[in-house]
């Protein structure tokens, strides 16, 4: 018989029962509903056997039987009233075979129809107990007396006489019958108690098991008081949380001083803890934690926003535990405030700090004094190598306007000596030669108390905004209208035209000395030309001309003070003219560059970088 069979006839048998029932109620409920069904259907059987033979009264007595045990059943079942069922069952069983037996004549003519009654102390015994059994056994006592003192009336009140041979057979029948019901009743109920009996040693067992387990929970409930108070007294917060809820389990009392939330808002909110983290250091903080399944356990540094807005640095230290397979099944750690030691270390870092700030500045100020003294020495040595020029050129080139102006002095007096009045041209030449020689040398003073402002430091700049194609064009005119060969130079530019900001007093200089220069330096060749170039990231102004060309050797040397080179050594100039440019180029945020072909000519070029004009 499969399960699901066993489970219905279980159900069946067990219809009478309650929930309520203890297994020893719910077995006799089962055997009461196991009996009332047999028995029944062998009252009907012998019902339907007596009127078949024509004894119409003994026929209704075990049919009546069968009714009234099935009307009781179903009422039993309605109601769940099992003592009413329980009486009527063992009442019925124990009189109606002994009016049945009277009804067939006695005890002979009904095969022993007494014998069914005679099963009523047992099933007593089975229903309740011992001592009400007594008492069914006391009434069958009177009843089969009461049977025997009735029998010889019986027999003369009901004379019909029945077949031997069917006398045999009910005997036989009622001897089967009997004995299989009340075995399969006793077998039911041995059965029932055996199983009881072990419900029961399984349930002492469950006591035993539940007994232990109580004082388990009690020595565990002394412990968690023990632990409670040991991690009420630190100042760290101990916590534990269940995996993979990451529900928390338990956390130590100190955590309202240090997060600044009760006890109970750790275990309602999981996350708490990490919406406290500061947003600078969350994204480590979960990087972390994603390590921490893989390693075991963690170390973190972290701060935290307080309720109260208060900042405070964490150091935590996190554990994984894991059962015997290797499931997470509980996370702890502890975690204490150290705010005030971070405090300390970072005043401690504020002063190696200052200190290496103030080694660096002292550092730096040995250096720049280094570099000032360095600039000083070099100062006062071009110095000395000026003055050392100065005297050399200023020896020779203050020789000859000197001469120059000796000599028509000395012509003057001569003229004057004669006492001959002498023609007004004759005077004009000569003061005209002195003025030239006066004109040369304080051009000479002049150049030479520049380099000096120059290489001192004096000269400042004051850029403003200037229309360059302009101010270029009105130094284009002045130079071309004191040409004495009838050169002019010319004067192209190209670009996005924009205002630089420029010292225009220096850049006049600087353009001057080197249109001058150009000009100079080609007579009898084509004429010089002028180009300013717009480009995107710099400022480009260039004089071309097409003279002797500078010694490729001598290029370097171009433009240090009072530097000539070889092939203008019969051109008038003191060398300085191309220093002086260099450097206002240079004081006006520019630079200067020079490209030569010897006997082709020479190309200078300003540039100036954009973002600085």
């Amino acid at each position: 018989m499969n399960k699901a069979r066993k489970n219905k006839l279980k159900r069946l048998i067990e219809i009478g029962c309650i929930p309520s029932d203890t297994p020893e109620e719910r077995l006799k409920k089962s055997i009461m509903t196991i009996m009332v069904i047999p028995y029944a259907l062998a009252a009907i059987i012998w019902g339907l056997y007596f009127m078949r033979n024509g004894f119409t009264t003994a026929g209704t007595i075990p049919l009546a039987y069968a009714f009234v045990s099935f009307t009781s059943f179903f009422h039993f079942i309605n109601t769940k009233r099992y003592n009413i069922f329980r009486f009527f069952q063992v009442f019925l069983v124990l009189v109606l075979p002994f009016l049945l037996q009277l009804t067939l004549g006695g005890f002979s003519q009904s095969s022993g129809m007494l014998l069914w009654s005679c099963t009523a102390p047992f099933i007593a015994l089975v229903f309740y107990d011992i001592k009400t059994a007594k008492k069914w056994i006391g009434a069958l006592l009177l009843l089969v007396v009461l049977a025997c003192l009735l029998d010889e009336s019986a027999r003369s009140y009901f004379p019909e006489e029945i077949d031997e041979n069917a006398i045999v057979l009910v005997y036989g029948a009622n001897f089967i019958l009997i004995s299989i019901l009340l075995f399969g009743i006793q077998t039911y109920f041995v059965n029932g108690q055996r199983k009881i009996k072990i419900q029961l040693a399984e349930k002492e067992d469950l006591l035993k098991a539940s007994r232990e387990i109580e004082r388990q929970k009690e020595l565990l409930i002394a412990s968690k008081d023990r632990l409670e108070l040991v991690m009420g007294s630190l100042e760290e917060v101990v916590w534990g949380r269940n995996l993979p809820s990451y529900q928390m389990q338990y956390v130590s009392n100190s955590v309202l001083k240090l997060y600044g939330f009760p006890m109970a808002d750790w275990y309602e909110k999981p996350n708490l803890w990490l919406d406290m983290i500061h947003p600078d250091d969350i994204k480590r903080v979960k990087k972390e934690g994603e390590s921490l399944f893989t390693d075991g356990i963690t170390l973190l540094e972290y701060r935290i926003i307080t309720p109260d807005k208060e900042i405070k640095w964490i150091s935590s230290t996190t554990k994984i535990l894991k059962s015997t397979d290797g499931t997470p099944f509980l996370m702890t750690g502890i975690a204490q405030d150290i705010t005030a030691r971070k405090k300390i270390q970072e005043q401690l870092n504020n002063l190696n700090n200052s200190l290496e700030e103030k080694v660096k500045e002292r550092t730096i100020e040995l250096i720049n004094s280094e570099e000032k003294l360095k600039k000083s020495l070099v100062k006062e040595k071009e110095l000395g190598e000026l003055k050392s020029s100065f005297i050399a050129v200023a020896s020779h080139q203050f020789r000859t306007p000197l001469a120059i102006i000796q000599s028509n002095a000395e012509l003057i007096e001569m003229l004057n000596k004669t006492g001959v009045k002498q023609e007004p041209e004759k005077y004009t030449t000569v003061t005209s030669r002195i003025t030239t020689a006066i004109s040369k040398m304080t051009e000479l003073i002049d150049d030479v108390l520049t380099i000096g402002k120059l290489t001192s430091g004096k000269v400042s700049c004051n850029p403003k905004e200037i229309d360059l194609i302009d101010f270029c064009g009105k130094m284009v005119e002045e130079f071309n209208a004191v040409q004495l060969d009838g050169r002019n130079i010319d004067f192209v530019y190209s670009g996005d035209i924009y205002q630089p900001y420029l010292d225009s007093k220096l850049l006049e200089h600087s353009l001057s000395n080197l249109i001058s220069n150009a000009f100079k330096y080609s007579v009898g060749n084509e004429k010089p030309e002028l180009s300013i170039n717009f480009k995107p990231k710099e400022l480009v102004i260039s004089i071309k001309d097409y003279g002797v060309g500078i010694p490729e050797n001598e290029r370097k040397h171009l433009f240090e003070p009072f530097f000539r080179a070889e092939n203008v050594s019969e051109i008038q100039g003191t060398g300085l003219g191309l220093s002086i440019a260099k450097e206002y180029v240079e004081v006006n945020k520019g630079n200067i560059v020079v490209k030569s072909t010897l006997g082709k000519g020479s190309t200078f070029e300003i540039t100036f970088p954009k973002e600085r004009i």
